[in-house]
């Protein structure tokens, strides 16, 4: 509470209404309060004289609160240090040497942090450092005096998500805190600043940026080549899919050279204008083995950095055949047709087991020595067979027992399983529920209740249409909605069903024509631990062959979608086709930093008892490396390769292993194209657009003595000046009021004037 003297020196008056109104009003109740007191003065003189004095002290109380006395407070400092957030990008594009020919970063911890300039701003703020760049970290002050080369070293950038994180993690109400960005503004996905200007602008937070650097004008090109199959069989055609980016190379041209085995050709390529070009590079080889791909392109004019032009590529080439097995309990026309389509297939080895009546079984071959076609007994005769498809009924054919082994075959062996026509067995029956129960696990769906549907429309998911085994459809179709109507066949019957399990992906759905929703599904895939599971869920698929008698331009298609599902179930399996032994990378072709997984597959777990793992690195150096993973069917290595070049993978089973397989290899690249130093011009639209939104100012680069003005009148406009408070405005106040005005109607009781 003020003192008398204090609140008196602080008055000040703000009146309700303009003083000479107020104050006219008050004479003129003063003269009522007169008239009245005259008129009553005749015999109660001292009583009319006191209610005057009364009426006269309410008055001018009224005009008082009317003139409006305030108390204006005097300036206080908030005993708060505002916040200055500092962001310095540590991207390699910030190496780029455009700043009076030093690199960005060195200038920017030369001029904006340097000891003068953080001592200066430390007068006013606490200072915070923070170094990003794929994200934001804590940094340290004492510790910049760092090159670029040391400390501008990441090859990936998320600017707009690094301001993001930085200004979410500032104290709620921190007044008058900000943020300085030193960055030259590129991001490596091209990312929107809006959700980060968004937040800033929502907490107050100004982002005040400098942006380091302009349009690089170093010319570079950089290749990229991945195999689009994990590998090929002998004598059919694969693809590399080649990728050029170019930088400040926009009307160049260059040749792209593909050499393998002596032979090569080349390619045309032409820029126009856009980032990067993309090719298709047909490859085929006879022979089974491994081929080394070498893949460059021509440097352009003033190009520096040409390390990045050239790639190469392994291609795994094997001659083994696909081994598929194919069960029906009955005959059936779904598995005719399957049977006749896969027979047609070069590459695919058939063995079919139909069971034609209780006592007659039938077995026909297509490329397989009869004398070893047989139904399988055991889990290792099982696991001959890349893919198992059954078709219905399968109580018929296969005991509890038998079907109990199908479940491992997938999860232990790697296998693949296909429900050609829905529900394999009948559940309604005694012999078909035990079936049932050993087979449901592997089911991608849970059958319904409810009636079938029938004449049922095919509709392929948007997302099949890039599966390896429905790819062709889009192809053919040649992008028309209405083509690719034209493919699909009707189904005859479609089962109910409640649900696909979580793990599944629809590829295809069917539905009643004027049905709502998406459908019932009809192919479904799903994993199942180390293997896979796909079900044709419905009959009637089979006339998809029938297709070519009403359009010639359909020929084949149902041919090619057996063809394609079986080549994606069996080469994405755990094993090539014919072995027992696998090495698989995660990769065929890294980037500098990034780690390789290879994993150790094999079908029993004596052959992994003592085998040993090693790497062939570019130098010539060969290093053991260790494997993880007590026994069991499965080993790992992590592999951190320090070195651009070719690499070689050994794999050595036990010397005492009963198949006696020899020793596997697998071989890998490791480039060096860092898309920082690739592409490094400034992008000085994003940070004004971001300074802009967020009510920072755009800072010059060559001006960093300008930050302490700005930050001084931001400063300024937080502080908020005092404002003045009515005195009155208090109960004590009030009770005075009630208190005058009370006495003078008591007064008038008590002298008999009411």
């Amino acid at each position: 509470m003020k003192a008398m003297p204090e609140l008196i020196a602080s008055l000040i008056w703000r009146p309700y209404f303009p003083p000479v109104a107020v104050l006219l009003a008050g004479a003129v109740l003063a003269v009522l309060a007169l008239v009245v007191c005259w008129r009553t003065w005749v015999g109660r003189p001292g009583v009319s004289l006191g209610m005057l004095a009364v009426r006269l002290g309410v008055i001018a109380a009224l005009v008082t609160l009317l003139m409006g006395p305030s108390n204006l407070p005097p300036v206080s400092e908030s005993p708060a240090r505002p916040t200055l957030t500092v962001m310095l990008d540590t991207s390699g594009s910030m190496q780029t040497p455009d700043m009076t020919e030093k690199p960005r970063y060195n200038f920017a911890r030369q001029y904006w942090l340097s000891d003068e300039q953080i001592a200066k701003l430390g007068e006013a703020f606490d200072i915070n450092l923070v170094t990003f760049d794929a994200q934001p970290r804590t940094g340290d002050l004492a510790r910049l005096a760092v090159e670029a080369e040391s400390a501008a070293t990441a090859r990936h950038t998320n600017v707009p998500e690094s301001v993001q994180q930085t200004v979410a993690s500032l104290p709620a109400g921190a007044d008058g805190s900000a943020v300085l960005l030193l960055s030259d503004g590129r991001d490596s996905d091209d990312a929107s600043y809006q959700a980060a200007a968004l937040l800033a602008k929502q907490r107050s937070v100004p982002v005040h940026t400098v942006t380091l650097g302009g349009s690089s004008l170093t010319r570079d090109l950089a290749l990229y080549t991945t195999l689009a199959q994990p590998y090929l069989l002998a004598g059919e055609p694969g693809r590399l899919d080649v990728r050029v980016l170019q930088a400040n190379a926009d009307e160049s041209q260059t040749t792209i050279h593909l050499r393998c085995n002596g032979e090569e050709q080349t390619h045309a390529v032409a820029f126009d204008g856009r980032r990067e070009v993309a090719l298709d590079l047909r490859i085929e080889q006879d022979e089974p083995g491994i081929y080394e791909y070498e893949v460059w392109c021509e440097p352009v004019t003033g190009e520096l950095e040409q390390a990045n032009n050239r790639q190469t590529v392994f291609v795994e080439v094997t001659a083994a055949r696909f081994k598929v097995l194919l069960i029906e309990g009955q005959p059936y026309w779904d598995t005719k047709f399957i049977a006749q389509s896969l027979r047609k297939d070069v590459r695919v080895e058939l063995t079919q087991i139909t069971q034609v009546t209780p006592d007659r079984q039938e077995i026909v071959v297509s490329r397989v020595d009869p004398t070893d076609a047989r139904l399988p007994a055991t889990l290792e005769e099982f696991a001959r067979f890349d893919v198992v498809i059954l078709g219905g009924s399968m109580e018929n054919i296969l005991s509890p027992g038998v079907a109990s082994l199908l479940p491992r075959y997938v999860s232990e062996q790697g296998g693949r399983l296909v429900f050609a026509r829905g529900r394999a067995y009948d559940a309604g029956s005694p012999a078909g529920r035990p079936i049932g129960r050993e087979l449901s696990v592997l089911e991608p769906v849970v059958w319904g209740q409810g009636l079938d549907a029938f004449n049922a429309e095919l509709a392929v998911a948007p997302a099949a249409l890039s599966h390896p085994a429905l790819s062709f459809l889009s192809e053919q179709a040649d992008g028309s909605e209405q083509a690719l109507e034209a493919m699909l066949p009707r189904l005859r019957r479609v089962p109910a069903i409640e649900r696909e399990k979580e793990s599944a992906l629809v590829l295809a759905r069917a539905r009643l024509r004027g049905q709502a929703g998406s459908g019932q599904p009809v192919i479904v895939t799903m994993p199942y631990p180390s293997g896979r599971v796909v079900a044709i869920v419905g009959e009637g698929l089979w006339q998809w062959s029938m297709l070519a008698r009403r359009n010639p331009d359909l020929a084949g298609v149902y041919d090619r979608f057996w063809s394609n599902m079986i080549r994606w179930l069996a080469m994405g399996s755990d094993y090539r086709p014919g072995q027992d032994l696998s090495l698989r990378l995660s990769s065929r072709g890294l980037q500098l930093g990034d780690e390789l997984r290879a994993e150790i597959i094999s079908r029993t777990p004596s052959m992994l008892d003592g085998a040993t793992l090693e790497l062939l690195d570019p130098s010539g150096n060969t290093l053991p490396i260790g494997l993880s993973g007590e026994g069991g069917l499965r080993k790992n290595a992590l592999i951190r390769p320090e070195q651009t070049g070719v690499y070689t993978l050994r794999l050595k089973p036990s010397l005492g292993n009963a198949n006696g397989s020899a020793s596997i290899q697998a071989k890998f690249t490791v480039q060096d194209i860092n898309l920082e130093r690739l592409e490094s011009a400034a992008d000085p639209r994003s940070l004004r657009m971001l300074a802009e939104q967020t009510g920072g100012q755009v800072l010059s680069p060559y001006e960093p003595e300008q930050l302490g003005g700005v930050l001084e009148r931001y400063l300024a406009m937080m502080t908020i000046p005092p404002q003045p408070t009515y005195i009155w405005d208090r109960g004590i106040f009030l009770f005075l009021l009630l208190l005058l005005a009370g006495s003078e109607w008591i007064g008038r009781k008590l002298g008999g004037m009411l």
